[in-house]
């Protein structure tokens, strides 16, 4: 029967009677030296006065008894711990651990002695056995991440892949946390294909980890990947709608898809939760530019610079934001302490290139243009051959491969230069989109031109992407024009056919959409606003749609006053498109594709530009195509008094 005086003891101390608890544990001892209860309870006591020599003294008179005792034991390693003496307080976790029903506690204070103690490595052996037996508490996590940053990542890595190796599948929760500690330590070091693999084992495991989506579509983001991104964050945030970095990062994904309005609704939803969120404040700069807002984007940009002035994305935003309306030397100041910053950083450098280039100061600027090819959504295949160099050029003897990126305009604007290329005597092969093939053999009998699959001729020598062109020419502001008035070369016999069946006295093409997701909402113009360009035409003018996309849909668009030729197929047969544009007299067009090929054949055309224009059209004196007539907005987003402008012009 349990000793009265102990029971006496015991209810007083739960009462936090603790003197009263102390007088009766020393009556009992005094009678009952051995009592090992009313001894543990007195140590517990001592404990609680911050008298740790009786304490200890307490745990050891059991110990000396029972050497075994997992309560002393526990007990007299905390003392140990508190007393700074690490080794001492794992040893003596560690032999409590063994007989106690407690031992996950109680592993778990090992380990955080052996840490304390300087050993990391065994105290991480420890917490992974907890994983893998499924203790996966908050403190137990905490610990162990705290414990794997003090070893050689590699070491860390390696104890983690063992650890995933030795646990069985009957353990979800602590695979998905084991995943994910492997993936923010690949992550740290930069693995990042390594990291995508196990931060998606790690959701996989444990689906509602709003973390764990984040950081997964955060290395997706950084390439490219904003679809399948943007469906992991809104993940994470049916899971935790006030994940500020969630919100904020879904507003960047949404504008690289191409969704503006919803970007900025995501980056105005994580200021609410964090007012002050710099990057947040740089993302709805960004989604509000490209929103035709742009006194609203420069002021979001301007408070995220003035939260983080040293950080690189805002800098890089707010510069690219100043140069839209002119406001060139502020974007070149940002843009110079960016760079002394982060010297190497291929965003940095791209935007400082055409900050130069809108200035007119072309020889730096074609020569940072080249750190377009570092950017994480540049398209450019990797070199097969040496690079060109602008002091090798020409090549003697030798022929030179030239490579297509970006898209369909930039490859038909750069072969523009293949004329001054060979004028220079170098031999040339052009590898370009199969689409464009067929127009480019007929425009250029004395190049090679090879669409992606053809294997280069044996004497190609060195390389550059078409991009490189401008650079290595030397262009500059004092020609009159970098391209010939017509370059390329349509199919005669298809264009005159067309001619005849589109009939009329004049024919004018008209596109309206481009479908970029970075650029597309602020480059295309309303159908309906364009098509009102036939409004008071005769019948002696014929409007045609040069617009891609499917034939029934871009009639109801534009309406029954602009014809929609089905039998023409821009997306998949550039010729017959080539010969379409041929067959007008006029195209009016935004700056897409069209643009480029319209003006490339010699058909007098007419670009519409948003107020932010692109980079190429900031240029003086026309320096892309001598016959280019330009219609730019004068205020964000109103295109109506571009299209009055136009019908000014038709008239006369």
């Amino acid at each position: 029967m349990p000793e009265p005086r102990f029971q006496q003891a015991v209810a007083a101390f739960q009462n936090q009677k603790f003197e009263q608890a102390m007088a009766l544990c020393t009556a009992l001892l005094a009678d009952q030296p051995d009592h090992l209860p009313a001894l543990n309870l007195q140590a517990v006591l001592w404990c609680r006065r911050g008298q740790f020599d009786p304490a200890t003294d307490a745990c050891l008179r059991i110990l000396q008894i029972n050497p075994d005792h997992a309560a002393a034991l526990e007990l007299l390693g905390d003392i140990l711990h508190a007393l700074h003496e690490y080794a001492g307080a794992a040893e003596a976790f560690r032999r409590a651990a063994n007989p106690s029903p407690y031992a996950a506690r109680l592993i778990h204070k090992q380990a955080a002695a052996l840490h304390l103690a300087g050993q990391p490595a065994a105290a991480v052996a420890l917490y992974l056995d907890l994983l893998r037996t499924g203790t996966t508490s908050g403190a137990v996590i905490a610990d162990l991440t705290t414990a794997l940053q003090e070893l050689p990542p590699a070491l860390a890595l390696s104890r983690l892949r063992h650890a995933i190796a030795d646990s069985g599948a009957s353990q979800p929760q602590a695979l998905g946390w084991l995943h994910r500690l492997l993936a923010e330590i690949l992550t740290s070091t930069g693995q990042t294909t390594e990291a995508i693999t196990a931060w998606t084992l790690a959701v996989r495991y444990r689906p509602q980890d709003a973390d764990g989506l984040y950081n997964l579509a955060r290395l997706l983001q950084e390439r490219e990947q904003n679809e399948e991104a943007l469906g992991l964050l809104e993940q994470a945030i049916t899971f935790a709608p006030n994940h500020p970095e969630a919100l904020s990062n879904r507003s960047a994904a949404l504008l690289a898809c191409g969704r503006p309005a919803d970007a900025v609704a995501s980056a105005r939803a994580a200021l609410v939760v964090r007012p002050n969120y710099a990057m947040a404040l740089c993302n709805l700069g960004a989604a509000l530019q490209e929103d035709n807002q742009p006194q609203a984007a420069e002021q979001a940009l301007r408070q995220a610079h003035a939260l983080q002035p040293e950080q690189i994305e805002i800098l890089c935003s707010l510069a690219v934001c100043l140069l839209a309306p002119g406001q060139q030397d502020d974007a070149l100041a940002l843009l110079r302490q960016a760079e002394h910053l982060a010297p190497h950083h291929p965003e940095i450098r791209f935007n400082f290139a055409l900050a130069l280039l809108r200035s007119g100061e072309y020889v730096l600027g074609w020569r940072l243009y080249g750190w377009r090819k570092r950017r994480a959504s540049h398209s450019s295949p990797a070199p097969r051959y040496p690079t060109l160099l602008p002091d090798a050029f020409p090549v003697s003897g030798a022929r030179l491969l030239i490579t297509p990126e970006q898209g369909i305009g930039d490859e038909i604007m750069f072969a523009g230069l293949l004329p001054a290329v060979l004028a220079r005597g170098q031999a040339v092969a052009l590898h370009c989109d199969p689409r464009l093939q067929p127009v480019l053999q007929r425009s250029f009998p004395d190049v090679t031109i090879l669409s992606a699959t053809d294997q280069p001729p044996a004497d190609v020598a060195v390389e550059c992407a078409c991009g490189d062109l401008p650079g290595l020419l030397g262009l500059h502001g004092q020609q009159a024009a970098w391209l010939p008035e017509q370059f390329l070369r349509c199919d005669d016999a298809r264009r005159d056919a067309l001619r005849q069946r589109y009939g009329g006295q004049r024919r004018i093409g008209l596109s309206w959409f481009t479908s970029s997701r970075r650029t597309g909402t602020r480059r295309s113009i309303p159908p309906a606003l364009l098509a009102s360009l036939a409004d008071g035409e005769t019948d002696a003018t014929a409007f045609v749609s040069l617009q891609y996309g499917d034939p029934a849909r871009l009639a109801d668009a534009i309406g029954p006053a602009v014809r929609v030729d089905p039998a023409i197929d821009q997306m998949h047969d550039l010729d017959a498109f080539a010969a379409q544009v041929a067959a007008m007299d006029l195209v009016i067009t935004i700056d897409n594709s069209t643009a480029h090929m319209a003006a490339a054949l010699g058909v007098a055309t007419w670009l519409l530009l948003p107020f932010d224009a692109d980079w190429r059209w900031q240029l003086p004196g026309g320096q892309w195509y001598p016959g280019m007539r330009m219609f730019r907005q004068s205020t964000a987003g109103d295109w109506q008094p571009v299209i009055a402008e136009v019908k000014a012009a038709l008239k006369t």
